[in-house]
Order: C-alpha cells, then structure tokens, then sequence
C-alpha cells in the first residue's frame, strides 16, 4: 500500500470509489496492524485504490477532516466517493468490516 502525500489528496479522492486510511507519523502498534489488513483488502479488491495517509493532525486533509467527520483517533479508514467521504471506520477492525463497507458503494 503507498502512502498518499496532501498535494495528491484532491486529486486521489476524485476516484469513483476509493479508501485512504490515516495514521500517525509515530510509531503506532494499532496504525501498522491496520495497514497489514488493508494489503489483506486490496487482495480482496484490486480494483479499488486504497492508501495510507502519514502526517500530523494539523496538516490538510487531516486538519479539515477530522472536524468535519469528527474523528481524532488513528487509525482512522475513511472511503470517499466522487470526492465525497462516505463512510468512517475507526480504530483497529477485522478485515471483513473493511471490505463490506467498501462494497456497500461500489454496487
């Protein structure tokens, strides 16, 4: 899974359906288990993009997010759909809650 940069953030969630998973910049026993599972989703769908993004709270898209989706705990997996978030999954989840929600907007 690469990481995904804010400059490519406008341009990453304009994909049809896509998934980006936000983690802290520290070292994080809970962030890593979550990026092991999301390769485990992306063998399940190929087809959806799917990466992590890396940074302070305070750089944008973070920043902005985290507000508007009240979120401010990492691991955080967001999906988007034509630029739009559309579904929020916190913390540390099985990887079939993962791949049903991403399904639930490719259909």
């Amino acid at each position: 899974m690469r990481r995904l940069y804010p400059q490519e953030f406008s341009k990453f969630i304009e994909n049809e359906v896509c998934g980006i998973l936000f983690t802290n910049p520290a070292p994080c026993v809970r962030c890593d288990a979550v990026k092991e599972t999301m390769n485990n989703v992306k063998n399940e769908l190929p087809l959806i993009p799917i990466v992590y993004f890396q940074e302070a709270s305070n750089v944008y898209p973070l920043n902005e997010l985290s507000k508007q989706l009240n979120f401010n705990t990492v691991p955080t997996f967001v999906i988007f759909k034509n630029s739009k978030p559309v579904k929020v999954i916190k913390s540390v989840k099985h990887l079939k809650i993962y791949v049903e929600a991403i399904k639930e907007f490719t259909v």
